[in-house]
């Protein structure tokens, strides 16, 4: 198992455990996190799939560029209204936005046309400019969540290994 990680034995002292652990704990939250999105971000479609469609109106809408070349997100605030009250929402989708939705919410904003927004029916603040599954985000979420998880609990598991090792060849010494 050594070889597959890279480590160095543990008897060689060559790293520092509680290094070693915090590695091992980060990398286990992060693809933790990761992992626990997945059925997170379909407990939200699912809130949509019996959603009341209602016309909302975009009051602002911006696109900022990420650091890496084809990296960049969308913002939209829209009003809607249900029953004569009027609902603020910043939501503009369940998964991650797409350059085809911007372009057809910038068509919308600039000719200040209404477009379709999901409301839960029972949570009428819960809302969403877009409910379709980005198959993409589901398999990120595993491809990176599933090793760092692994990776994270395997270090995890060799450290306490090391310390309970290093504690009962101490306690055979004495």
């Amino acid at each position: 198992m050594s070889n597959f990680l890279n480590l160095p034995p543990l008897e060689s002292g060559e790293y520092k455990p509680p290094l070693v652990m915090l590695v091992g704990i980060l990398f286990l939250l992060g693809g933790g996190t990761l992992l626990i999105r997945v059925p997170y971000l379909f407990y939200q479609w699912n809130r949509l799939t019996d959603a009341m469609i209602v016309p909302a109106r975009i009051l602002n809408l911006k696109r900022s560029s990420g650091g890496t070349r084809n990296s960049s997100s969308t913002t939209a605030e829209y009003e809607y209204s249900i029953a004569g009250k009027n609902y603020r929402s910043d939501r503009i989708s369940i998964f991650s936005d797409s350059n085809e939705l911007y372009f057809r919410l910038r068509e919308a904003y600039e000719a200040s046309t209404e477009v379709q927004c999901y409301v839960d029916p029972r949570e009428p603040r819960f809302s969403a400019l877009e409910r379709d599954i980005q198959l993409g985000d589901i398999i990120a979420n595993f491809i990176l969540g599933i090793p760092l998880s692994t990776g994270g609990f395997l270090y995890v598991v060799r450290h306490v290994r090391s310390q309970r090792d290093q504690a009962h060849r101490t306690s055979r010494r004495i």
